[in-house]
């Protein structure tokens, strides 16, 4: 039995049977009925290859290797294929055998827990860029070329997946700061992308990490290419309003990353192509139904939009109607654009509602696929997280039987969610993100009540976690994990005219302390992503500005490629600017069809700049029905109001001169001017004036100067 080194005690009601040694050049011991196992546990329960302990930088995981009857640590059953960190005295038992596995000197909890965050913290300097070599890229400047290190992510690359606490007893655990937690430190190596004019609410890269597509208040979509930026930091592509006048508030590619999902404060989601082409226009819903799970679409805003995983035409979207609603992309892109039909094939699959412990419904604020595409998390504004299990109860294909052509609608047969959390996050505040972890396992929660949380799907009833004094202002701050998931990050608020800055606040999710405190220039940070490929941070900020993080010795690509390429040099011919034309056009009408240079025809770009008001200069039109875009339109009752009474918007005039308006006597109000009519005859012509005959009254139908008329003397000359 050894007795120096880390080892494996097997017990039974606390005697110790035998040990296995955990050292050697073995860097990985099986456990099994097998024979071949180097820990045998005879146990019908047990599978022959049922676990597996492996060593990793001094490091001790634990894995189930997909046994029947599961692997439990200190009572927490393991997810299968998923490393646990092993640590002195936590019970390993597998299947039902009554025989328990204890490590004993393998690491202390404690101390490991520290020195991986000492680890962290030595890192983090660096990970964002060094002091000395500071270089900040903004539009139009460059910096200094950064020298790239090794490739790859090289942070806290031999410190595991597992969580260091104690599984069996998930308890609230507050914030533990040290003093080098407490320390700020600036941002050194960032990138400005800069072109909304409000803020930025969502974020969204495709897989590679090429591409990034933003959204903001304005209501607008930027496309970023990291590959084809130069210094000048300009978007390829600017999609404006893709919703109408609504805010967009989430973005999302899809697995292939050849569609992106927008969705906002409209109730009807679009599908965009990758070059931000409009595909499909979701069906709206019925706001006259009681009942959402009878509807076809939304009836409210929506909050979230979040792609499959792994299933191309599948994407889930969250309202403040309090549903989660499934799509068939498929479906719903041969509809087209035509979103107010009333056809059943919208494309819906399935409804999820969001009710709080009353039963009432509630909103929902955020929603997320698990890694693996088996679960969906949705947050209700009752501060309610709960969880739907894809694999609990599978949706149910209906046939549509009246169509020429039948399609297949599928419909989830689930009234209730798997578990659910009801006192989550405070009630009445927005649960603003739902970020898994890649274990599918953990997941973190931020919420506009200044804290970000913690969780274990297995055992929802209280967090691992929970860090507060973390204001977050605006219902879209977003929180993620690091590549390896050994840190979740998220960002602050600060108020206008505070004098204070935001800053990015890392926790570890062993000590479940705080690492680092970064200060970011700006305004309030709202959405936030950590790429796990390129290992670098984008954040969106209050101020309409977004900030991509790297550093050269840690990143891979990305915003090292725009970095370091300069602006191509432009001639005095080639300017593009205005009064200019693009380039110099020599016309050669008479030239050989070979020698005939092309005249590109811009017929169509003068079709689309006479479209738009801004560059043909459309002078602002008078409106009509109803205002909009914070403009009021005046109607002609107002205007008449406004007119009598004195006022500019029919509202402004005082109850007593619409009263006298309304009570006045039209006769005696048009003799007023009739005698300022006969000592000022204006409205009389001269005509009229000098030719009507003295002593005429045409009133009476007198008129003296025609008293005598030529017919009784042609009666007196027929008498003669």
């Amino acid at each position: 039995m050894p007795e120096d080194g880390p080892r494996i005690d097997v017990r039974r009601e606390g005697a110790v049977l035998g040990s296995v040694a955990l050292s050697g050049a073995k860097r990985r011991w099986l456990i099994g009925r097998s024979l071949d196992a180097d820990l045998v546990v005879n146990h019908p329960s047990v599978s022959r290859l049922h676990a597996a302990i492996t060593e990793e930088g001094g490091a001790f995981f634990v894995t189930d290797l997909g046994s029947a009857h599961g692997t439990k640590v200190a009572g927490t059953p393991l997810a299968p294929q998923q490393p646990f960190r092993l640590f002195d005295g936590l019970p390993i038992t597998v299947g039902g055998a009554t025989r328990t596995l204890v490590p004993v000197g393998t690491v202390a909890a404690l101390g490991a827990a520290e020195a991986e965050d000492e680890a962290l913290r030595a890192l983090f300097p660096m990970q964002l860029g060094k002091q000395k070599e500071s270089l900040t890229v903004e539009a139009g400047g460059g910096g200094k070329k950064g020298k790239k290190g090794k490739k790859g992510m090289q942070m806290a690359s031999t410190l595991g997946t597992g969580l260091n606490v104690a599984a069996a007893s998930p308890t609230l655990v507050q914030l533990r700061e040290t003093s080098a937690s407490r320390s700020s430190m600036r941002t050194p190596l960032r990138l400005v992308l800069s072109a909304h004019a409000k803020t930025v609410t969502c974020l969204a890269l495709d897989r590679a990490g090429n591409r990034l597509v933003t959204g903001g208040s304005d209501s607008d979509l930027y496309f970023w290419d990291y590959a084809g930026m130069t210094r000048e930091l300009r978007p390829f592509r600017h999609i404006a309003e893709p919703l109408g006048a609504y805010q967009v508030r989430s973005i999302s590619y899809s697995p292939n990353c050849d569609r992106v999902a927008v969705a906002g404060s409209s109730n009807q989601p679009v599908i965009l192509d990758r070059d931000g082409r409009k595909l499909a226009t979701m069906m709206k819903g019925d706001m006259y139904i009681r009942d959402m799970r009878h509807t076809r679409g939304h009836v409210a805003a929506c909050t979230a939009a979040a792609w499959h995983p792994s299933e191309h035409e599948t994407l889930a979207t969250a309202s403040e109607d309090g549903t989660v609603r499934l799509w068939d992309v498929e479906v719903a892109a041969a509809r087209g654009n035509d979103a107010s039909s009333l056809n059943v094939q919208s494309g819906q699959r399935a409804v999820y509602v969001l009710r709080d412990a009353k039963g009432v419904k509630t909103p929902c604020t955020a929603a997320s696929w698990a890694p693996d595409g088996s679960a969906i998390l949705s947050a209700g504004r009752d501060g309610s997280i709960q969880l739907w299990e894809m694999r609990a109860k599978p949706y149910q294909p209906v046939q549509l039987a009246m169509r020429a052509t039948p399609r297949s609608e599928y419909i989830a047969d689930i009234s209730k969610p798997t578990s659910a959390a009801r006192a989550a996050h405070a009630a009445g505040e927005d649960i603003s993100s739902l970020t898994w972890r890649r274990d599918g396992v953990t997941f973190a929660s931020r919420s506009t009540d200044g804290c970000l949380k913690l969780w274990d799907t297995r055992r929802l009833d209280a967090p691992l976690a929970a860090w507060g004094d973390l204001p977050a202002l605006l219902p879209m701050t977003g929180c993620d994990f690091s590549p390896d998931g050994s840190v979740v990050v998220t960002g602050t608020s600060v108020k206008r005219g505070s004098g204070a800055k935001p800053t990015l606040a890392f926790f570890s999710t062993r000590t479940l302390s705080r690492i680092a405190t970064l200060e970011v220039d700006g305004a309030s940070v709202v959405p936030l992503l950590w790429h796990p490929r390129l290992n670098q941070i984008v954040i969106g900020n209050a101020d309409g500005k977004a900030y991509t993080l790297y550093d050269p010795t840690v990143s891979e690509k990305g915003a090292l490629f725009c970095s370091v390429k300069a602006a191509p040099k432009r001639g005095m011919l080639s300017y593009s600017g205005e009064g200019f034309s693009k380039a110099m056009q020599i016309i050669t009408p008479h030239a050989l069809p070979m020698y005939r240079e092309e005249n590109d025809d811009h017929r169509k770009k003068r079709q689309k700049d006479r479209a738009d008001p801004l560059k043909s200069r459309k002078p602002e039109q008078v409106l009509t029905g109803p205002g909009h875009n914070g403009k009021l339109s005046v109607g002609y009752q107002q205007a008449l109001l406004a007119t009598m009474s004195g006022g500019t918007s029919g509202l402004t005039g005082t109850k007593d001169k619409i009263a006298a308006f309304q009570n006045e006597d039209p006769r005696e109000e048009l003799l007023k001017y009739a005698k300022i009519a006969e000592e000022q005859p204006l409205y009389v012509t001269p005509a009229y004036s000098h030719n009507q005959p003295t002593g005429a009254d045409p009133t009476a139908g007198t008129y003296p100067k025609f008293a005598k008329t030529v017919e009784p003397e042609e009666e007196g000359e027929d008498e003669d």
